[in-house]
């Protein structure tokens, strides 16, 4: 309204000459807005009207900003720069954006001159924003108003100009101002966010907010997809070298340099390695490590030698790849990706130590990739759990003794291998069955100071980060843990346990905070499309169970306190949370969250908090109650009531038929399944009411199950036969 009756006497604001230039700011972007909207909508000849419109205001604009520029004092053209950069930031998005319309109406030439002009104007731009100490962001204008955003945005901009300049150069068969134009494109992308090792990084979840990064990963695939196909391999073979910059190493800095090196041209092994790279990020683990294996050949080949740190490399992001898949719960995949991944970190650490030394902080970086694969169960063997806790914990330590030595104790790689070191120690107590007091006084202590560690770091460097959560998270089951152990020879254990809720709390509120903003970016239409990608879809489903963790641990240590209310609210608020985000992938819900959990895993999870939910009445005396939960916990154990045993007698009558050695009790070295510990409370529920055949019949199951898993002379046994002796006594069948 304001912008069409800008010279009627109907509008009370002064015309003053900066507001209107604004005003013709915003309008020209509103005018791109529109012709992108058409644009997505096919209708081309509409949105080429809008670009043009666009265009003309902007330049416009520009132009009349120059000469009043000319006309102010310092201060005020410093002001005045920015808003020109603001300009020429939005002409150059126009320009962009006319460039792919006439490049998919296949209007060739003219697309390139539009491509071209917005490569000098975002260069000329960047230039004038880096030579100037009172800039550091460039504002562009959206439709929503003015936005920060930081010069990679420009560089992803020409990056992929030079990106679409090759594409039409190949389509004309001009393939070595194809390739120049690729490798130009791939320099720029690649300067925003390089990785040449997949190493164990923090995950931060700002790139949850960005819709940036997949874009410039789609590009290089595509740069990359394109360079090979104009590759052959017998070109390839004759670029042989050795000491190409890309693969340059430095033993003064005992680590891989990367510069661009692009100048000497990218090889076939190159790209394979960089195709790998995307291929990983991208979830594509097949493409990754065929990729990989491919480059290894290669590269030994023109090396001449398979003890190259170049070697090493590969294998180690073929290590990554493997730990990655093991995360995986499918069963597509029969191949023993756990044991893959050892071999491939095993002979990474070889080369590491021979190319850099022993004490090498690249050496470091192997050990805790490999450390971090022992801890984790093989999801492609149904077996109980292979991991290598011990072998884990020699790595992290030799690791963070390197990087004692290096003094880069206060990195974020350190706290990760503190934090592991911490969780292994406190794995053990959880997993432990055998009850050592003092002995495990001592490991708690120990893993309360690694984890202290950790969340001591990663608060100072991270703040309330997700990573910070989890240490928080473990710190705070710890101390619990320790709590209860010191019970039994101290006293004065309330401000350990107050630590403990502290650290819980403190867990739960970041995680929380990232859930809240995550759904409401997801429900906004405008923002729908930056949780596309796999990885991000994993990344939250990752957070959300951990959040039900969090949730669970507070409602267990409630529990212990008998403080069975508040314990009741965690674990409905831990239910309700698993449902919001775990709606029906195709029909949504009215979040339009999508379902992102493994539904093994969910169901799993849900039976646990129903079983937690069944204990809470149990204690309180609900006995009802308590059986309608353990019911549905063993339901989405996948045990319906069939499971039961129907003839509890002959049960025990084959028991009892059983030979006999000598009774010795034994001390349980693993644990119960969830399963038979549902059915064990369940037969104590039905017992407390007086349901003698369901507790009977629940009894025989788990009979049968403490039978077979831990033995006839078990503890587990003797506690059965011990329930279900007094039910039989208050049957009055004294004889059995």
């Amino acid at each position: 309204k304001i912008y069409t009756d800008r010279e009627s006497s109907k509008v009370w604001v002064t015309p003053d000459n900066d507001c209107w230039d604004v005003l013709d700011l915003d309008v020209g972007c509103c005018e791109h807005a529109l012709g992108l909207a058409h644009f997505y909508n096919s209708q081309f000849t509409a949105a080429d009207a809008h670009y043009r419109e666009s265009l003309r205001l902007l330049e416009a604009t520009a132009v009349r900003h120059k000469t009043q520029k000319q006309q102010h004092g310092s201060l005020e053209n410093k002001r005045r720069g920015q808003f020109e950069t603001s300009i020429n930031s939005s002409i150059a998005a126009v320009m962009m954006s006319m460039g792919i319309l006439y490049h998919q109406r296949e209007k060739t030439e003219r697309a390139r001159r539009f491509l071209e002009g917005a490569i000098q104007i975002v260069y000329w731009t960047t230039h004038q924003v880096l030579t100037s100490s009172r800039i550091s962001t460039i504002a562009t204008p959206s439709v929503t108003g003015f936005n920060e955003i930081s010069l990679v945005v420009c560089v992803i901009r020409v990056g992929d100009a030079h990106r679409r300049i090759a594409l039409m150069n190949k389509e004309k068969n001009n393939l070595e101002e194809a390739k120049l134009a690729f490798e130009t494109s791939i320099r720029c992308l690649e300067s925003t966010n390089i990785e040449t090792r997949l190493s164990l990084k923090v995950d931060d979840e700002s790139h949850l907010e960005s819709i940036h990064q997949d874009q410039v990963d789609g590009m290089l695939l595509s740069c990359y997809e394109n360079m090979m196909d104009m590759i052959s391999p017998s070109e390839a073979e004759c670029k042989v070298s050795t000491n190409r910059k890309w693969w340059n190493f430095s033993k003064d800095n005992q680590d891989l340099c990367v510069d661009d090196g692009i100048q000497d041209g990218l090889t076939r092994e190159d790209l394979l390695f960089r195709l790998g790279n995307i291929s990983a990020k991208r979830k594509k683990f097949d493409s990754a490590i065929r990729c990989f294996i491919q480059a290894r050949q290669l590269t030994e080949d023109k090396l001449g030698t398979a003890d190259h740190p170049i070697i090493g490399n590969i294998l180690f992001n073929l290590g990554n790849v493997y730990r990655q898949m093991n995360k995986v719960h499918t069963a597509e995949n029969e191949i023993n990706t756990k044991n893959l991944g050892i071999d491939a970190f095993v002979e990474s650490l070889r080369i590491t130590k021979l190319s850099s030394g022993p004490d090498s902080l690249v050496a470091a970086e192997v050990m805790e990739s490999l450390a971090s694969l022992l801890m984790e169960d093989d999801t492609k063997l149904s077996e109980v759990s292979r991991t290598d806790n011990d072998g884990a914990i020699k790595f992290l330590r030799d690791a963070v003794a390197i990087r004692d030595k290096h003094r880069s104790e206060m990195s974020l790689q350190y706290s990760l291998s503190v934090h592991h070191l911490g969780v292994l120690r406190l794995r053990h107590i959880l997993e432990e069955c055998n009850v050592n007091i003092f002995r495990d006084m001592s490991i708690l202590d120990e893993a309360v100071f690694y984890l202290s560690q950790a969340l001591h770091i990663r608060r100072i460097i991270l703040g309330d980060h997700l990573d910070a959560a989890e240490s928080a998270n473990f710190l705070g089951v710890a101390l619990w843990k320790k709590r209860t152990l010191s019970d039994e020879i101290e006293n004065n254990n309330e401000e350990i346990m107050h630590d403990a809720m502290k650290h819980l709390d403190d867990a739960l509120f970041i995680r929380m905070s990232v859930l809240e903003r995550e759904s409401r970016c997801i429900s906004n239409d405008s923002n729908s499309q930056h949780l596309e990608t796999s990885a991000d879809i994993i990344d939250i489903g990752s957070i959300v169970v951990k959040t039900v963790q969090n949730l669970y641990d507070i409602a267990c240590i409630r529990e212990t306190q008998r403080d069975f209310e508040t314990q009741h609210k965690f674990l409905d608020d831990a239910l309700q949370l698993m449902e919001k985000w775990t709606k029906n992938q195709n029909q949504g819900n009215s979040d339009g969250l999508k379902i992102i959990i493994p539904e093994a895993e969910r169901r799993i999870w849900k039976a646990k908090l129903l079983y937690c939910l069944g204990t809470s009445w149990y204690e309180r005396g609900k006995f009802s109650q308590a059986v309608t939960y353990f019911d549905e916990s063993l339901v989405f154990y996948g045990l319906n009531d069939s499971a039961k045993v129907d003839n509890a007698d002959n049960v025990f009558d084959d028991f009892f038929r059983k030979k006999k050695s000598d009774i010795v009790p034994t001390l349980t070295q693993s644990k119960p399944s969830a399963i038979v510990l549902v059915m064990e409370k369940l037969a104590d529920s039905y017992y407390k009411l007086e349901g003698f055949e369901d507790a009977l019949r629940c009894y025989a199951f788990c009979l049968q199950s403490y039978d077979e898993q831990f033995g006839h002379d078990s503890l587990e046994v003797g506690n059965i036969l011990r329930s279900v002796g007094k039910m039989y006594g208050e049957r009055h069948d004294h004889k059995r």
